[in-house]
């Protein structure tokens, strides 16, 4: 199992990561678009899952949680401007 402070680690790392994704994601999605920014964070999202359902170490673990959290920072960052990009003029 995994130790008090690796455990910590893991679980606020993912705040770290996600923060990194977010400031990042203007950066991509004004060069390629907001649908093409939401595959890229759900492909990472679900790259890091698949990475950290199999991972075999510490290690492993956390390079999963490295493609989580800017997955989840990415989509959360996009996901507000594409509704509001999409959404009809009267209802904003």
């Amino acid at each position: 199992g995994l130790t008090d402070v690796q455990l910590e680690i893991f679980m606020g790392s993912l705040n770290l990561f996600a923060m990194v994704g977010s400031l990042s994601s203007h950066f991509f999605s004004d060069r390629y678009g907001r649908r093409v920014s939401f595959v890229v964070a759900a492909i990472s999202f679900i790259i890091g899952v698949i990475i950290q359902a199999t991972a075999a170490s510490y290690g492993m673990l956390m390079f999963g949680r490295v493609f989580v959290g800017l997955g989840v920072g990415f989509g959360l960052a996009i996901d507000p401007v594409y509704i509001a990009e999409i959404s009809p003029a009267a209802h904003r």
